[in-house]
């Protein structure tokens, strides 16, 4: 009964997991069989602060201040970055089994992410320590990016991929340096 129940669970939050993937909407062409997600940066702003000279000091002739300088503050807000999105392959929910999970924690575990037992689900400690591990590389993000998986070792890489483009590159003369 109590396996139902987790299986439940299980099925629900890959439900809400695969409603939050963009699944093929930002893929590359020829990514149909891929599942993403979308990194929302929002825009950076800074304020910049400026004075302004209104009245200049004066001076008597032995040049004592008789009056000092007047200034005006005015502070402006400028857009450094404007808001992205960046779409990011992610491992979709069917791989996102209980023992992947558990090896996942372990990983994270041993890096210093993780300090949980290794339960195979994916509940909120196990996101945070996502989060602050992809964090570090770049990717503020709870959803378990697809690099993410492959830099610890749960998937392995396509090389298939970086076979095509190494020959694609040599093609056109970036091959490796003699």
């Amino acid at each position: 009964m109590r396996q139902g129940v987790a299986e439940t669970a299980w099925r629900i939050a890959a439900v809400w997991l695969a409603a939050l993937l963009v699944l093929d909407a930002d893929a590359p062409a020829g990514a149909a069989e891929s599942c993403w997600s979308v990194l929302r940066l929002p825009a950076e702003y800074e304020t910049v602060t400026e004075q302004r000279l209104v009245v200049p000091e004066r001076r008597d002739g032995s040049g004592r201040l008789l009056r000092p300088a007047e200034y005006h503050t005015l502070r402006t807000t400028r857009q450094v970055r404007p808001a992205q999105e960046i779409p990011f392959r992610v491992v979709c929910p069917a791989q996102l089994t209980t023992d992947l999970v558990a090896s996942l924690q372990r990983a994270l575990a041993a890096r210093g992410y993780f300090a949980g037992a290794a339960t195979g689900r994916l509940d909120e400690a196990t996101r945070a320590a996502i989060r602050a591990f992809q964090d570090e590389r770049g990717v503020p993000s709870d959803k378990l990016a697809l690099a993410t998986a492959q830099l610890l070792g749960l998937l392995p890489y396509d090389t298939s991929a970086a076979i095509a483009g190494s020959a694609k590159g040599a093609a056109h003369g970036a091959g490796p340096r003699q």
